[in-house]
């Protein structure tokens, strides 16, 4: 294997970067209409709980029983300070705000891959692909994407491994 020395240019990956991103929110939104919308599974009631109970000053693990790792706190502690509703129903606002999260995080996981595949000089048709295949993947996955927080522990191990192959190793170990 031979290693290259040049310098991959910014402008490719710039470029497929953006593309995706724009290809994410059309897979983003494309999961909002059709069979998409059909038997959903949905897990946001559960977050809205937790959020609820948040917002009321309530502490996670001492006050309440939570299912999940502290590292997934923000992804129900924001919505639901956004607007908690009640508990039978997920309110809108609150939906509406942990979309907006996981959308976020997917994007800024397709903005660290772009970092990743430019800092090991991966050929731009590489890099094209690789995030034109990661832009779509939501509507392999389905609506259940839209109900989890799986893009959360997804962003920021991807960023944490750009941070590795970046050369910025403490930052790497820190995330």
């Amino acid at each position: 294997m031979v290693a290259h020395t040049e310098r991959l240019p910014d402008r490719p990956v710039v470029a497929a970067a953006f593309a995706a991103i724009v290809l994410f929110v059309v897979s983003w939104t494309l999961l909002h209409v059709g069979f998409y919308t059909r038997d959903q599974v949905i897990d946001t009631p559960v977050y809205q709980r937790y959020g609820n109970a948040i917002a009321d000053g309530k502490v996670p693990y001492r006050d309440f029983e939570l299912e999940y790792p502290p590292g997934a706190l923000p992804m129900f502690a924001l919505p639901g300070l956004a607007e908690p509703g009640s508990d039978q129903d997920v309110s809108p606002g609150f939906r509406r705000a942990f979309e907006t999260l996981m959308w976020l995080c997917g994007a800024a996981a397709l903005c660290a891959m772009a970092f990743i595949l430019r800092a090991l000089r991966r050929r731009p048709e590489t890099v094209w692909a690789a995030l034109v295949l990661a832009a779509l993947a939501p509507l392999a996955v389905g609506s259940v994407i839209l109900s989890r927080f799986d893009l959360w522990p997804a962003a920021i191990s991807v960023a944490a491994l750009a941070a590795l192959v970046s050369g910025l190793p403490r930052l790497g170990h820190g995330l």
